[in-house]
């Protein structure tokens, strides 16, 4: 056989983004924490040719979460400060790459793709989105300032008076003659963004907490040690079936072959004589339960338990069908205890989301980039999580509105062109269109920027309260879409063609996928009964607000037939006024507001306080409608105004 050059194996292009993706993550999270040194040095007086340390923390880094102690040598002291460094948005369709810093107070750092070091360009585009924030107000919304950060660098005088933007410029003209000091505003090489979370949390942290199985699960798995050997109680805890009867029966075998091998590894050493069955069962129940050998484990030492914890670790790894399926029984039991807590505050995180859009939605703004990580929750953090279970109690707000677009045409009568590009989990084809494609297939522009965060809605609500994605063919779908169409555009296909490719692809496994999800949760989400807030009403027809307009008819017929309320335009203001303003001319009638007969003011008087009463009871009585159905015709509408019929 001749012999030849080994064929290089192929790397998918998704492979090699992922790498390096990774790559470049550890690159920006190596020179954040060099900038944090930096920036403690200083604070702390020290010169920067003192001597420093990074120490890792691992016992509480978890996931992307990273803890460090900095550490900097001043007049033979040692002097520390801790930092937490996340990542955010891994799948974003920001441009930039997103991170959360715990260094005092929580911030956001935003890295920039392309090298910026001009400090006027980089102030210019630090104010860029401040017409957005005047627009949105008065919803918080948290962006860049440069006042932020340099206020740990450097606290200048005479600044107590100053408003935020007052104080912004005063650092800027600053910062123009004291060069020496940008670089306190530089990661690595570049200029970036540095935003102040102050006491408010990221939607994306508080969905990670109300969904939070798996020190749940390795509770359960514990606590009840006898129930997997005892297939009557285990199908009385977990549920009767076939199923469920023969994984118990598969966990009992599992664990023989587990024994089997503790065992053997500790065989011959002196812990073969004190390690006790009820202890190895107890450590195979805990990796079974998602957790593992704790290092202060009686009886063993350190050696011990790093064999234990590699053998157990192989043998979940090569019976996944079995542990996954018992793993799997154990989240469905936990979501079932504790769904009446976990109910209460998705429906309140829904109302306010949908309040949120409806916000947007009066001001003219597509943020087009929605998702957990770029939402914040202002609460007041002493009743975490507490204050989840009323929606009255906190707001939703915005984190970084770098996607944002006005989508009201302005004075030239064109629409702001848009960042293009989207969180796959949460965008649509739409989000790769410019203006002036998505004009050329659709009806409105407007309506298409804005319908794009009813997209983000809708999965957003069903991540909330299952705590999975909605759309994963669909997403992985978006990055075949986004190819087809640069692919069209450079070989000048037929761009009909090309548009209908794109959208058959993407939306025909979205609708399919979106059935099939609501679906396996449909009994959960018809439970969960979402409050329309009042800001929200009009954008949902008028069958899902029945009860609503029904006492409103019986308002209009009441006005109506009373002779006190003379006058069609009389009527009208009385029919649209607020049981406030009614208590008023209640108040005023009773101090002898005009001249009338005492029977005249009776009747007036009583007229007044029976409609009072009806509005009381209107402005009460909240719309509300299950998760499913909010879902179902959010989805639907979202479809019918992207997905043209002679496309499908």
């Amino acid at each position: 056989m001749a012999k030849g050059k080994a064929k290089k194996k192929k790397t998918s292009p998704a492979a090699s983004n992922g790498e390096m993706e990774k790559l470049k993550d550890r690159m920006n999270r190596a020179n954040i924490i060099s900038f944090y040194l930096r920036l403690f040095v200083l604070q702390e007086g020290a010169k920067e040719t003192d001597r420093t340390e990074i120490v890792p923390v691992p016992d509480e880094c978890s996931g992307s979460k990273f803890v460090y102690e900095l550490r900097v040598e001043k007049d033979e002291e040692w002097r520390s400060h801790r930092i937490t460094v996340g990542r955010l948005g891994e799948d974003s369709g920001s441009k930039s790459m997103c991170y959360y810093v715990i260094f005092g107070v929580y911030q956001v750092i935003k890295i920039p793709p392309d090298r910026l070091t001009d400090f006027n360009e980089y102030v210019k585009s630090v104010k860029k989105e401040s017409h957005i924030v005047t627009r949105l107000a008065p919803m918080e919304c948290i962006v860049p300032k440069i006042s932020f950060i340099m206020t740990m660098a450097h606290a200048l005088e005479n600044t107590r008076k100053l408003n935020a933007d007052a104080l912004e410029d005063r650092y800027i003209e600053w910062l123009r003659k004291n060069k020496k000091f940008q670089k306190y505003l530089m990661i690595g090489d570049r200029f970036c963004y540095f935003m102040e979370l102050a006491d408010n949390l990221f939607l994306s942290h508080v969905l990670e907490d109300v969904h939070d199985k798996s020190g749940k699960m390795l509770e359960e798995a514990t606590r009840y040690p006898d129930v997997i050997w005892e297939p009557y109680g285990f199908e009385d805890r977990y549920g009767h079936g076939e199923e469920n009867e023969k994984l118990c029966a598969a966990i009992q075998n599992l664990y023989d072959k587990c024994e089997t091998k503790i065992k053997k590894l500790l065989e011959g050493s002196s812990f073969s004589r004190t390690v006790r069955p009820y202890q190895m069962k107890n450590w195979f129940l805990v990796y079974l339960g998602d957790g593992k050998i704790d290092e202060n484990e009686k009886g063993l030492n350190s050696k011990a338990i790093t064999g234990l914890n590699r053998l157990l670790t192989n043998i979940m790894k090569s019976n996944e069908k079995t542990v996954n399926g018992y793993r799997r029984l154990l989240r469905e039991y936990i979501n079932k205890r504790t769904f009446g807590t976990i109910k209460l505050q998705v429906e309140g995180l829904t109302t306010n989301l949908l309040d949120l859009l409806a916000w947007l939605r009066k001001k003219g703004v597509a943020m087009r980039d929605l998702k957990p990580d770029n939402i914040l929750v202002a609460g007041e953090l002493s009743d975490y999580p507490l204050f989840l279970r009323s929606s009255e109690e906190y707001k939703l707000g915005l984190i970084d509105v770098e996607t944002a677009v006005v989508f009201k045409k302005g004075k030239d009568g064109k629409i702001e062109k848009p960042q293009l590009g989207g969180t796959p989990f949460f965008a649509t084809p739409s989000h790769l269109f410019s203006n002036e494609l998505i004009e050329t297939f659709f009806d409105d522009v407007s309506e298409i920027l804005h319908l794009q965060d009813w997209y983000a809605v809708v999965v957003m609500t069903y991540m909330m309260i299952t705590g999975e994605y909605l759309f994963i063919k669909t997403a992985q779908k978006l990055a075949l879409v986004q190819r087809n169409l640069q692919v069209g555009l450079k070989k000048k296909k037929d761009l009909p063609e090309v548009m209908k490719d794109i959208n058959r692809t993407f939306w025909l496994t979205a609708i399919k996928e979106f059935q099939i999800r609501m679906n396996a949760h449909e009994k959960i989400l018809k439970t969960v009964k979402i409050t329309i807030p009042l800001s929200a009403e009009e954008m949902f027809p008028a069958e899902f607000l029945k009860d609503k307009i029904r006492m409103l008819e019986q308002v209009k017929e009441f006005v109506i037939s009373q002779k006190v309320f003379e006058g069609d335009k009389i009527q009208k203001q009385f029919i649209e006024a607020p049981s406030e303003k009614i208590r008023r001319q209640i108040n005023k009638w009773e101090k002898g507001y005009k001249k009338a007969t005492p029977k005249k003011k009776q009747e007036i008087v009583k007229a007044l306080r029976e409609l009072e009463s009806m509005k009381i009871k209107m402005e009460r009585l909240k719309a509300k409608m299950s998760a499913y159905t909010l879902m179902e015709h959010m989805f639907t509408v979202v479809v019918e105004a992207m997905f043209n019929k002679e496309w499908r």
